[in-house]
């Protein structure tokens, strides 16, 4: 694992100048700026026992460019603070922890030097602000066992003295970096997008991460998702209570001597589809043992006088 400052502050050179001046409305000084490198990600196994290949960080680092930066990934605009200018993948002699030359994305960025900024810069010079995060997308995330997408295998654990991580490949697009406290990529950090995504970001569809779920893997849902899945949840909630009604009604007609605490003891293991068919059966059963008439059937030969008495369509 590489150690060291992620974020270095740099004096702009001329061709930096030509750079920044191609992303702003007017053209700046070098004394109107305050411009630093940082390694945006690497392709070193990080906290989440995911990594990028080499070839997804050569495909994101032009995707970088002109991306802004952020403070938490909050993306909010009074939270822009700064703007990559410039992105290449560095690759070094040094091994990884799985053997491969060490790759990461080195950029550069600026700022204005302006009110705002300069608690930013005084954090940044005192080595306060060093970490940062980005935000990206990628279409795959590869078992590295097995190199499947879904898979049995559980990143983190070890299969053979192998231990499983997810090689993120096919990037898409880059949103954003932003300065955080505690990366997920030990050496810089990186909030990750799966599958195909719209201008928004969002990431995999539920039923992908509902998946990986279900595989033992760890997920992560945005505010959105959780209130959805609350929604659902109570809709489900309400939809079951409605069955176990229908059911309690219809056990009265058929099993009139049964106890309700034993009939809630019967049911309260059955999930929705089972309780649905016991309670079409039930129904059946009832319907048989006392026949339901309609209310909208009428009555035939009504006299005229009341022939609307018993509502009747």
């Amino acid at each position: 694992m590489r150690k060291g400052a992620v974020i270095k502050a740099l004096t702009p050179q001329k061709q930096d100048m030509e750079l920044i001046n191609k992303l702003s409305r007017r053209e700046l000084k070098e004394d109107e700026v305050y411009v630093f490198s940082l390694i945006l990600c690497d392709n070193e196994v990080d906290r989440d026992f995911e990594r990028f290949t080499t070839e997804t960080l050569n495909q994101l680092a032009p995707m970088f460019v002109g991306k802004t930066g952020i403070v938490d990934h909050d993306r909010k605009s009074a939270n822009q603070c700064a703007r990559v200018f410039a992105a290449e993948v560095q690759v070094k002699e040094e091994k990884t922890s799985f053997g491969e030359n060490y790759a990461c994305i080195f950029a550069k960025a600026y700022m204005p030097k302006i009110k705002s900024n300069e608690d930013i810069i005084e954090k940044i010079d005192s080595g306060i602000l060093r970490e940062v995060s980005v935000g990206c997308a990628v279409e795959r995330s590869l078992c590295s066992i097995c190199g499947k997408e879904n898979c049995g295998h559980v990143r983190g654990r070890d299969y053979e003295g192998e231990t499983c991580v997810k090689l993120l490949s096919g990037a898409t697009d880059a949103y954003e970096f932003s300065f955080v406290a505690v990366p997920a990529q030990r050496k810089a950090g990186v909030t990750k997008a799966f599958g195909k995504t719209d201008e928004k970001g969002d990431e995999r569809s539920m039923t992908e991460k509902l998946k990986s779920l279900k595989a033992g893997e760890a997920i992560t849902l945005s505010f959105e998702e959780a209130e959805a899945l609350k929604k659902a949840l109570s809709w489900g909630e309400s939809y079951r209570e409605s069955l176990l009604a229908n059911v309690r009604k219809f056990s009265r007609i058929l099993q009139p001597q049964l106890n309700g605490e034993v009939l809630e003891a019967m049911t309260k293991s059955l999930d929705v589809d089972k309780l649905r068919e016991l309670e079409n059966v039930y129904g059946r059963l009832a319907a048989e043992k006392v026949p339901m008439s309609l209310q909208t059937a009428g009555k035939r030969n009504v006299p005229a006088a009341n022939a609307n008495g018993d509502f009747t369509i």
